[in-house]
């Protein structure tokens, strides 16, 4: 479709200057290039509407651009059509047809859609367990309305009259692996033409309140630590990684903390601390220096800014949210374990002595005592222990004070690190009691009396595993975990069993099936 009358006006343009040798006509030639480039793109965008046309697309949508228009099909294409320099006119919208009005006054008759639209108000939309939302969407000029494809986990209702989407998430998505899942609606018109509007949906595992999270260790080797969510019901499991499928845990996890808004994953090995969401695990940071730390055990946020993080080598005051390496407070080799922040001063045990650092002062820190796991918070205590006795940190003085264990309420920890051993009971302190390679036996120590009894045997077979406990003083109840004895698939049989202050077993929840080796209990 070239015009004659450009190239004349090029020519006659050029005849014009040629004899004038001390003329620069470069900008004049410039333009004229630019000229024959900009006719050429109308034509090629001509020629393919005209061609699509032909085929059946109709125009959907004109949309005014900086220097001209856009026209939008119905096949899903658009074409730029520039306006000005005598090529493109005007583009004249009248009922069931568009006119684009070229120079000279050639017209290209194009027919225009009836209005039709199908579009959800939201983009993405975001569920907890069990919950229900229901989705608006617009529709207009179609007869039919169906669902095309839908998640296989949620279950989805349309209600066409009131034009909306029901969507009713599972109460668990078990050993799913991570992913968007979508919602297709599908609607056509009267003439057979069809739309389709698409619905991000995504699961959210933690539930509105209640339930636990575990972080495993996973198996050494084969699967880094992962994190699983119970919510009253069900299990989702590999949270984490169902939430981060880009990310992973260290190998074997060890500490759970929580604070202002984000969760702290402790691994032995890199990344040491990962940084999650607690409003839905999304990953934020993480410290993976193996030349600064060496090994990961546990961590305790002091405030908005900083955590102290015990690893092999020594104490870190180590920057949050988001994590940052920060400076080495205690200096240790292979040592390393269990740490607390209470009362504007830090206590942490490495290699079985117990020692307060205050950060308000930066002097080195102080040996207060012997303990091999702790931390049990109490009001203005805390609590740490070892084979033969319980030890009472005053956190208002940081003075400590001992209490000794009868042989048959013996405190238990493992030989290698694992976390927190001890658990905080109001009146009580539990701990695990036992001798040789494992703990049977979970025992309560009053601290009105200074004495202790046992308080609960796991069933006859069985073992703890990791730290065993965790106490919710809200609800008061004791959470304790254990694992069939033996080896090998021994280890895939685990249960957690939910106990009240009188030792009375209120639930005992199934965690079987996998190499879980459950490290740390955490309720939400």
């Amino acid at each position: 479709m070239k015009k004659i009358f450009t190239w004349m006006l090029c020519a006659a343009i050029a005849a014009g200057f040629a004899g004038c040798s001390d003329y620069d006509d470069s900008a004049l030639w410039k333009e004229i290039d630019q000229i024959k480039q900009e006719q050429e793109q109308l034509d090629l965008a001509l020629e393919a509407l005209e061609s699509a046309v032909q085929q059946g697309a109709l125009v959907t949508e004109i949309e005014q651009t900086a220097d001209g228009y856009r026209i939008k099909l119905s096949d899903g294409k658009s074409y730029d059509l520039k306006q000005g320099d005598a090529l493109l006119k005007d583009v004249v919208v009248e009922e069931g047809t568009v006119t684009l009005v070229l120079d000279g006054e050639k017209r290209i008759e194009l027919p225009l859609a009836a209005r039709t639209l199908l579009a959800f108000d939201e983009k993405v939309v975001t569920l907890r367990p069990e919950e229900v939302r229901e989705v608006s969407f617009r529709a207009e000029g179609l007869e039919t309305l169906i669902l095309g494809d839908e998640p296989k986990d949620f279950a989805v209702e349309l209600d066409a009259g009131n034009k909306v989407l029901r969507i009713t998430a599972p109460a668990g998505m078990g050993m799913r692996e991570g992913g968007d899942d979508h919602v297709l609606l599908l609607g056509a018109d009267a003439e057979g033409h069809t739309l389709m509007a698409m619905l991000t949906v995504r699961f959210n595992p933690l539930p509105a309140e209640g339930g636990i999270l575990v972080l495993n260790e996973g198996q050494f080797g084969k699967d880094p630590a992962s994190v699983c969510i119970y919510n009253g019901s069900d299990w989702t499991n590999y949270a984490f990684r169902y939430c981060n499928p880009e990310h992973k845990l260290g190998l074997t996890g060890t500490m759970t903390a929580r604070h202002n808004g984000s969760f702290y994953f402790v691994s032995k090995n890199e990344p040491f601390v990962t940084e999650a969401s607690a409003d839905d695990l999304a990953f934020r940071s993480s410290l993976s220096d193996k030349t600064i730390y060496g090994q990961g055990r546990s961590i305790a946020v002091y405030d908005d800014k900083k955590a102290y993080f015990s690893a092999m080598n020594g104490l870190f005051e180590v920057g949050i949210a988001p994590l940052a390496d920060g400076k080495r407070v205690f200096e240790s080799k292979n040592g390393g374990g269990d740490v607390a922040v209470a009362d504007g001063k830090v206590y942490f045990i490495d290699k079985k002595k117990i020692y307060v650092y205050d950060p308000a002062t930066g002097a080195a820190p102080e040996e207060i005592g012997a303990a091999q796991t702790g931390f049990a918070a109490g009001e203005g205590t805390l609590w740490c222990g070892n084979a033969t006795t319980l030890t009472r940190i005053d956190t208002r003085t940081a003075t400590a004070s001992t209490f000794p264990l009868g042989e048959e309420t013996k405190l238990w920890a493992n030989s290698t690190y694992a976390p927190s051993q001890i658990a905080g009971g109001g009146s009580k302190v539990f701990y695990l009691s036992g001798s040789g390679w494992s703990s049977k036996t979970v025992c309560a120590f009053d601290t009105a009396t200074g004495t202790s009894e046992l308080f609960w045997s796991v069933p006859e077979g069985n073992e703890c595993y990791g730290s065993g406990l965790a106490y919710d003083s809200a609800t008061d109840r004791l959470y304790v975990t254990y694992v069939e004895s033996g080896y090998g698939d021994h280890y895939k049989v685990t249960h957690i069993a939910v106990l009240n202050s009188a030792g009375s077993v209120l639930e005992t929840i199934d965690y079987s099936g996998h190499f879980w080796f459950p490290s740390k209990v955490f309720v939400l």
